[in-house]
């Protein structure tokens, strides 16, 4: 049996959540199923809904906590501190569990037990009648194993090393499961992406502009600082992208068919090397219609770029994460 001591709390799971009132119920029906057999919790830290998803997680049996208004990673950080169980769990509001993920959790266990300092979960999956933007993006990523790190979507930790860690970087706004792999790492710690604890995600974008919005809140953390720039490989793509963009568009002002040319070429050389980087392996007509998406992609991080660049922009967000300026 998965659970060791019968009347303790094995696992907590802890999701927060924010106007999520049309997923909020199936979620934490999905871990009622597949948790059952562990002594588990689920912790819904709500952050200010506007809807009924406090009421509708209370009626499908999960504690409702209020969350700070400071970012997602600092209302994980308010799940995980009421947590009970030795294995924190954390969920998306719209990512369920499977029967597969029900089959690998005692092995999870397992080498959490033999392994305190590891973190694991695993990139979500697409749902079975998934788009085609879900189909050609999202499924490989979802199957990558040589991945640096998990994300917070989906991530399994033992409570006693979350802790130790002192928790997500309640200043990020967007980043913090890769913050916290990081860091981790560098205390020696393991990070496994295991494909076979498979979860399925239901809010993945379907519309190519609901994907550039998704990718310009999560580039965010990318251009919080000089810093976390130069670090992230995408980051630097991305001001290579705006600045061959700007340079296409000087060219051609100038009337210089030569720079709009060599422009042009940079912007294709990124896209083709990521979608190559990114899906190694995969069918050729897949690396081209990535290759494409690519290009929203980088579309949405540059706009994440130019937010910072606007004083106004780069406060509210400060506001927003309850950081001083």
């Amino acid at each position: 049996m998965p659970n060791g001591d019968p009347g303790a709390i094995s696992l907590s799971f802890v999701i927060p959540a924010r106007n999520e009132a049309a997923m909020i119920a199936a979620t934490i029906a999905s871990i009622h199923r597949h948790a059952a057999g562990w002594h588990h919790e689920v912790i819904v830290v709500d952050d200010a809904s506007g809807d009924d998803t406090a009421a509708l997680a209370r009626e499908a049996g999960a504690v409702v906590v209020a969350g700070t208004g400071a970012g997602i990673g600092a209302n994980r950080n308010v799940g995980a501190a009421l947590a009970s169980g030795r294995i924190l769990v954390f969920l998306d509001a719209d990512v369920e569990l499977t029967a597969a993920w029900q089959a690998r959790m005692p092995a999870v266990c397992t080498a959490l037990a033999g392994e305190p300092r590891l973190i694991t979960g695993s990139h979500c999956d697409i749902p079975d009648q998934a788009g085609w933007l879900e189909r050609y993006w999202f499924a490989a990523f979802a199957r990558e194993r040589g991945s640096r790190h998990v994300g917070s979507g989906h991530m399994v930790i033992n409570t006693a090393f979350f802790r130790e860690l002192g928790g997500f970087d309640p200043s990020l706004e967007t980043g913090e499961d890769y913050e916290l792999c990081a860091r981790a790492r560098r205390q020696g710690a393991a990070v496994v992406n295991d494909i076979a604890l498979r979860v399925v995600h239901k809010g993945f974008p379907r519309r190519l502009g609901a994907f550039i919005r998704r990718e310009a809140w999560h580039g965010r953390g990318d251009f919080r600082s000089w810093h976390a720039l130069i670090h992230s490989r995408v980051a630097v793509l991305t001001v290579v992208f705006l600045a061959a963009h700007l340079a296409g568009i000087a060219a051609l002002f100038a009337g210089w068919a030569g720079g709009v040319v060599a422009a042009v070429a940079v912007v294709a050389a990124v896209l083709i090397a990521s979608s190559i980087r990114k899906y190694a392996g995969q069918p050729l007509r897949v690396l081209a219609v990535n290759a494409l998406i690519f290009y929203c992609y980088y579309l949405g991080r540059g706009l994440a770029a130019l937010r910072r660049l606007d004083p106004r922009g780069a406060r509210h967000a400060r506001v927003a994460q309850g950081v001083r300026g």
